[in-house]
């Protein structure tokens, strides 16, 4: 049996040391750095695993040439049939679950109308500007670099239109159909939606320095409060993440990005009363789950290095 991981020590040499053949999925290339041991097999796309173990089922016996091969994200099982030797036999296997090696490229949409207008967004259904657009293009551009060719990808999207043009440029890029979720919407501000933030400005009140902060009432009518909006984005994430699949890329907007990264890590509702993840406008925040000790980590938040090029133009 092979096992296949995208830690090195923990994967890889671990699969090696319990006798199986061991397989570095390096998407980062960090081997170019990293001493790597003679007997670990080295690969940077699940692409290449096929193509390997297809040469290795050909060098087998006649006796041995059937070999069925069960492939998932996180460990490839390689069974010999007859009479149980060939790769795989000469040591345990490893149990547990096979596992899912999964990455979330959150997006927040790029310039909008209502930014340079100088309105309120919420529910306000304006679009990019042509600078948004461009931005988005090159959003488009980051993420078919970092999700690997021939990878699986999903792409969720808020249902707002400048989240929905944002969406449209990445799945030209992917290859994918946005699904559109109104659960990924940003807050709802009520009655102040479009109209000038010195509107809202003079009839926003804060929330308490202690207390129930998530229910708090912002003193305009209709808005929604942001244990409300916790809630929803928590329903979308779970039905998102329940699905099997090594890349997904979601598009909402800039506060709601803060309960979707809360979310990820499973933190409880009632304890985001103080919490915000600040990002810009047009970024990329990266998610990644291993797939040995189920850890959620938050690799890298609000990165726009990916429009770099278009501020210097």
């Amino acid at each position: 049996m092979a096992y296949i991981g995208d830690n090195y020590d923990t994967d890889a040499i671990g699969a090696h040391r319990a006798g199986l053949h061991g397989f570095w999925l390096d998407r980062a290339n960090d081997n170019a750095t990293t001493a790597v041991n003679a007997d670990i097999r080295v690969i940077h796309s699940l692409n290449e695993l096929q193509d390997i173990l297809t040469a290795r089922n050909s060098d087998l016996q006649p006796e041995h040439s059937h070999v069925s091969v069960s492939k998932s994200v996180g460990r490839t099982e390689v069974k010999p049939v007859g009479n149980g030797r060939g790769l795989g036999s000469g040591g345990p296997r490893l149990q547990g679950r096979p596992a899912l090696v999964r990455t979330v490229h959150v997006v927040t949409h790029p310039e909008a109308t209502h930014h340079v207008e100088s309105v309120v967004g919420g529910w306000h259904d304006s679009p990019l500007t042509p600078a948004g657009i461009r931005a988005a293009r090159s959003i488009g551009q980051a993420l078919r670099a970092a999700v690997p060719e021939g990878a699986e990808v999903e792409l969720f999207s808020s249902d707002l239109q400048r989240t929905k043009q944002t969406a449209e440029v990445i799945a030209e890029r992917v290859s994918v159909q946005p699904i559109l979720d109104r659960r990924l919407r940003e807050k709802s501000f009520g009655e102040a939606e479009a109209k000038p933030k010195a509107w809202l400005d003079q009839r926003y009140v804060p929330p308490p320095a202690i207390g129930n902060r998530m229910e708090h009432d912002l003193g305009v009518p209709g808005a929604e409060s942001n244990a409300a909006l916790a809630q929803r984005i928590n329903e979308a994430m779970d039905e998102i993440l329940q699905r099997p699949c090594e890349h997904q890329i979601i598009v909402t907007h800039g506060f709601a990005l803060t309960f979707v990264v809360a979310s990820w890590i499973k933190m409880p509702i009632e304890s985001l009363g103080y919490v915000v993840f600040k990002v810009p406008s047009g970024s990329i925040t990266t998610l990644h789950e291993d797939d040995f000790h189920r850890s959620r980590q938050v690799i890298r938040l609000g990165d726009t290095r990916h429009l770099d090029p278009i501020r210097t133009d």
